[in-house]
């Protein structure tokens, strides 16, 4: 696995609360680097984002035709998505080229060609990667949960069983004592 395009994980809050991850986007064109950028948190998607900064870069030097792909290491947030199908579509259908966009990350990478308006970005796009996410730890909440119902009704089936064969209170363990005393001595117990 190329090592420049892992994503680095930087656990530092930001200023505005959340998390600060530094993403890489690399610009091809038919098998040669046109531009990258390495950013760190902040910036506005579609707009500031690695992917913009990248492109900026790649379009000084960008020839027509032939295909054009964004490598990013990071799934793509939806200002940037949004920036895909607009500007970025109208840029590449403008030089004759066709537009793809690679995404790996974690344990996940996938490529989709980019066709304007509406295209499926699945798992490449962060809604697409967190909402599996979600859906995967919703699963796994679920099956715990029933894990847990079924060791609660297996206790409470043992509990059962312990009360029917033991004596549920000390009263009625001391009827049981009377009677079985009653009858062994028979008719002579009172007397």
């Amino acid at each position: 696995m190329d090592v420049s395009l892992m994503r680095l994980q930087v656990k530092m809050p930001s200023i505005s609360g959340g998390v600060v991850q530094r993403v890489k986007c690399v610009v091809w064109q038919d098998g040669q680097e046109l531009g990258d950028n390495t950013q760190g948190g902040g910036g506005v998607g579609g707009e500031s984002h690695s992917e913009q900064k990248a492109w900026t870069k790649a379009v000084k030097t960008v020839s027509r035709g032939g295909s054009i792909k964004f490598e990013v290491d990071g799934p793509i947030c939806d200002g940037c998505t949004k920036w895909f199908e607009t500007t970025m579509y109208d840029d590449a259908v403008g030089l004759g080229a066709r537009l793809f966009v690679e995404v790996t990350y974690s344990d996940f990478k996938g490529q989709i060609e980019v066709t304007g308006k509406g295209t499926n970005w699945g798992l490449v796009s962060e809604s697409g990667y967190y909402g599996q996410q979600q859906q995967k730890y919703k699963a796994e909440q679920e099956k715990s949960m029933a894990e847990k119902r079924e060791q609660e009704a297996e206790r409470e089936r043992q509990e059962r069983a312990k009360q029917k064969t033991a004596p549920v209170s000390k009263k009625k363990a001391q009827y049981a004592a009377f009677d079985k005393k009653m009858a062994e001595k028979g008719d002579d117990f009172w007397g």
